[in-house]
């Protein structure tokens, strides 16, 4: 049997109960528990690159029929919790889904996914890119060919590949380079996407390097050239502290001397909301971000 694919028959381990509502978002321990699973899977020596691990959220046939015992006070019927974790083999483009059932402390299922079906990028791996990108050696010798002024800082922005056809399976980045204002490199809030420079690298996440270099089309003829001296143009900064504001302007003060009309109470990971006859149970998760769960109105 592949480690690739496990059945959904796995033997289950000693059942571990969980107090949690369905509903509510994985806690740092349950997290660590459905990646410890998954990484059981493999080798001792596997390196894992975790890309999701969250709320697998219950059927609706089983939510339903939690949620009119909870409503009604009745006894509750046990649902399993459930994480979705979804990962790479580290520095390769397989890409994988395993569901952990954490009641049972076991994984149910984990499979490959096709292979033209990848993730999305995550904060680390985005820096990573970015580093990659403007050490690469061909990349900094474009630069030098736009000559500019001594000390500007090029900022790059990398977006996840699209495919160019049905045949076109790879993960890579497709970095967009930019300047900060010259005048005030050390503007961190600086609006460099106003000074866009014609030089992309794309960089592969299997190699860790940069595969190829595109320089971008610009001009009313949109015609593709070679580096040439760059001519900075005004930044076109979006910051307060760089602009005329009004002063015409009377306060404007919103205050509520007695109190909000709103109650919020944690409950676990999630919380629960209550406004006037309003009721509903606030998550998040990584995808949708805040996510609203059984809005009632009584």
């Amino acid at each position: 049997m592949s480690l690739e694919q496990v059945p959904s028959s796995l033997p289950l381990r000693a059942a571990k109960q969980t107090s949690s509502h369905p509903f509510a978002p994985l806690s740092a321990e349950e997290i660590k528990t459905a990646s410890a699973l998954v990484k059981g899977l493999w080798p001792s020596n596997t390196d894992l690159h975790y890309k999701v691990v969250t709320l697998e959220e219950p059927a609706k046939t089983e939510a339903v029929l939690y949620l009119d015992a909870e409503h009604s006070g009745n006894q509750l019927p046990r649902i399993d919790r459930r994480a979705l974790v979804c990962y790479y083999l580290r520095n390769t483009n397989k890409f994988h889904e395993a569901i952990v059932n954490l009641s049972a402390n076991a994984v149910e299922s984990n499979a490959r996914l096709g292979p033209s079906i990848h993730a999305g990028g995550d904060g680390k791996e985005i820096m990573a890119v970015e580093r990659i990108a403007l050490e690469d050696e061909g990349v900094r010798v474009d630069i030098a060919k736009l000559q500019l002024p001594e000390g500007t800082v090029v900022i790059c922005d990398p977006w996840i590949y699209g495919s160019d056809g049905v045949n076109d399976i790879d993960r890579m980045y497709q970095c967009f380079l930019y300047i900060r204002d010259p005048e005030n490199p050390s503007e961190a809030d600086s609006n460099h996407y106003a000074l866009p420079i014609t030089i992309s690298p794309v960089v592969s996440t299997d190699t860790w390097s940069v595969i190829r270099i595109d320089h971008l089309p610009t001009g009313a003829d949109n015609t593709v050239k070679e580096p040439q001296p760059y001519k900075v143009q005004p930044p076109n900064e979006y910051i307060s502290d760089y602009q005329t504001l009004r002063t015409d302007l009377k306060p404007l003060n919103v205050v509520q001397p007695e109190g909000t009309s709103f109650q919020v109470t944690s409950q676990g990971t999630s919380s629960i909301v209550v406004w006037q006859k309003w009721q509903l149970r606030v998550g998040f998760n990584q995808r949708e971000g805040m996510v609203l769960y059984d809005v009632s109105i009584s």
